[in-house]
């Protein structure tokens, strides 16, 4: 699973090989998810 977030000026790219785990790291952060 890979994901492109427009950070400004720059893009920040996050791969995971389980979209799960990557949902429960959302999970930690707050107001998000």
């Amino acid at each position: 699973v890979r994901d492109i977030y427009d950070a400004g000026d720059y893009l920040v790219l996050i791969t995971t090989d389980r979209l799960s785990a990557f949902d429960r790291n959302l999970d930690s952060i707050p107001f998000k998810g």
